[in-house]
């Protein structure tokens, strides 16, 4: 039987042609992951509208990414030829903003303050949650307050502070490892 002969491909330590991220790339990608940290809670919660991050293809980075290259790579074609972002510039940007995407939505905050807040404001005699399993729960885990946990979940007065005193401890605990996730 013959053999096929396969044309040798290179690896990536033989130089197979990879480019490396341009800063720009990771900046803007930045600079929409951020716009979607802040687009999203708001379309979700206060709109409550279509979840613009919680979906396969999420919509939010769609549109973003059709702005950029319809718009921004656009004029700036129209201003230099090499300003204008090349492709893997462009994939690096949709990366970023994808991969960060589900996190302000049903990915993690959604879900993550609610049953933070949810533990003491749900306990009562009947369930007996408090003598169950609060002794296993770390303080810095989880808001104590009982104005801000029933704030969480009721609403605050007009005019009252939002009290994040309450909130600083357990969003930092969770940020950490969210980044540490995030990164591993």
């Amino acid at each position: 039987m013959d053999q096929i002969s396969v044309p040798h491909k290179k690896s990536v330590g033989e130089g197979a042609g990879l480019i490396a991220p341009s800063v720009r790339a990771v900046l803007i990608g930045t600079a929409g992951a951020a716009a979607l940290g802040l687009l999203v809670p708001y379309s979700d919660l206060k709109l409550q509208g279509t979840w613009i991050a919680a979906c396969h293809l999420p919509i939010g980075v769609f549109a973003l990414q059709l702005l950029l290259i319809c718009v921004l790579n656009s004029a700036l074609r129209l201003v230099a030829r090499r300003f204008a972002l090349r492709a893997h510039e462009l994939i690096v940007i949709y990366a970023v903003m994808l991969v960060s995407s589900g996190i302000p939505s049903f990915g993690l905050t959604e879900y993550l303050f609610p049953t933070l807040a949810g533990v003491r404001y749900f306990a009562s005699p009947e369930n007996k949650w408090e003598t169950t399993f609060f002794q296993y729960i770390p303080d810095w885990m989880t808001p104590k307050d009982e104005r801000a946990i029933t704030a969480f979940f009721e609403g605050l007065h007009p005019g009252e502070p939002i009290p994040w005193g309450a909130w600083v401890t357990p969003i930092l605990a969770w940020t950490a490892l969210a980044l540490i996730l995030f990164f591993i």
